[in-house]
């Protein structure tokens, strides 16, 4: 466990970023951390970096203070990265990190090369959520940093249902459920709730859904084009693989999206024996055993392929 009081002694300034497009559990585990430390070091400033909060998580304390652009030049006393497998995964934020005086990375992704000055990553950890909350010392959980890192509980583990989920993982989750927060709110209004865009995309991602590789393997994909004329955001897709996932038979999901004209986002969702960690890295991704990404170039055809001969290698 890292010491934060010996981190931030002597610091006046502290940003905390997490990765590119992020997720509840980014979102959740930068705005908790940031509570935190503005309620427990009242001399820090403290910023937070983001490319977005999407608009279910806009009711966290924090989330109005969000940073969305890197385009001030700012150098702080300790730069924080939150949820990032590398560093690269900082995005246009990586500035940030460069011009720090000290760094310090908390991560709970298997693939982490402990890129930072200091290194907290563990990845039995259900979270980088869980993480902080295990930091934050128990009479210091405030309602609004339980609401969170709850959120970002819930999200990386599926509303505990995934593998990484474990009976500390579901302890903290009682001790931030004792602050008060609404949990079923949390639960229902973040992770739950789909737009009618977003129930559209997921049913045109399903309904073409493919099996590959004698049933194990699920694969469903969409356009750029579809996205822009269903108005949606990257952020809108979150959700499609697990329910890939969710389909009987197969042992492993993957979900394409094309950012833009033959580029592909690759959501991978596993079960035993493939390993989505082992692919993501082959092609310079990273991520978990059981949930990973990356990114391709080609068509889809072409970035199919290439997945395919990857899982394959592995079933056999």
């Amino acid at each position: 466990m890292i010491d934060l009081d010996k981190i931030l002694e002597g610091a006046v300034t502290a940003g905390i970023a997490g990765h590119v497009r992020p997720d509840g559990d980014a979102v959740g585990s930068c705005l908790g951390f940031a509570g935190y430390l503005r309620e427990a070091y009242p001399g820090l400033k403290v910023n937070v970096h983001l490319e977005t909060v999407q608009e279910e998580f806009r009711f966290l304390k924090g989330a109005d203070l969000v940073i969305t652009d890197a385009s001030e030049d700012i150098a702080y006393d300790v730069f924080f990265c939150l949820d990032c497998a590398d560093v690269q995964r900082l995005g246009d934020n990586i500035r940030y990190f460069r011009s720090a005086a000290h760094t310090v990375c908390i991560d709970h992704h298997i693939s982490n090369p402990l890129f930072a000055q200091e290194n907290l990553v563990r990845p039995d950890a259900s979270s980088t959520s869980e993480l902080i909350c295990d930091l934050i010392p128990k009479e210091a959980l405030t309602r609004p940093v339980a609401e969170a890192l709850y959120l970002g509980i819930v999200h990386d583990t599926g509303v505990f249902q995934y593998s990484c989920t474990s009976s500390h993982t579901m302890e903290l989750a009682g001790k931030l459920m004792d602050t008060g927060i609404d949990y079923p709110r949390i639960v229902a209004d973040t992770f739950f709730a789909r737009s009618f865009p977003q129930t559209k995309a997921m049913g045109k991602v399903l309904s073409r859904s493919e099996l590959y590789l004698d049933g194990q393997l699920i694969l469903g994909s969409i356009t750029c084009r579809e996205i822009s004329e269903l108005g949606l955001r990257p952020a809108d897709l979150n959700g499609i693989v697990e329910q890939l996932r969710n389909t009987a038979g197969p042992c492993a999901a993957a979900f394409l999206y094309e950012t833009r004209p033959s580029e592909w986002r690759i959501s991978l969702r596993t079960g035993e024996p493939v390993d989505g960690a082992k692919i993501a890295s082959h092609f310079g991704g990273g991520g978990h055993v059981r949930a990973a990404g990356c990114t391709l170039t080609g068509t889809l055809d072409e970035v199919t392929e290439k997945l395919l001969k990857q899982i394959a290698l592995q079933l056999s």
